[in-house]
């Protein structure tokens, strides 16, 4: 589960699913790369969340991130993928959904 994030890029792999706290800030200014394998990845999904990346990589089965900000998508592979953004969306990598 991830807390309170505040750093130019991240990198994080998980052998389970990857969530973020109620309330978290979350803000990556570069590129946050997320792998949960063949598990979920569910950021942003609570009121109180504050989620902003720089870009975004994600790997995972279920996919849903919900971004403050826009969202630019450096690459995904997931069989589900669900974003939500408060500003334009945009890809500049390739996305894999099953």
């Amino acid at each position: 589960m991830l807390g309170a994030i505040n750093t130019t890029s991240l990198n994080v792999t998980s052998a389970g699913a990857i969530t973020d706290s109620s309330g978290a800030t979350i803000a990556v200014s570069g590129l946050a790369t997320i792998n949960a394998g063949s598990n979920a990845i569910t950021l942003g999904d609570n009121g109180g969340d504050t989620t902003n990346f720089g870009s975004l990589n994600v790997t995972g089965t279920t996919v849903a991130v919900s971004e403050d900000s826009a969202t630019d998508i450096a690459g995904a592979s997931a069989s589900t993928f669900n974003i939500t953004s408060a500003g334009a969306i945009t890809d500049s990598a390739h996305i894999s959904a099953d």
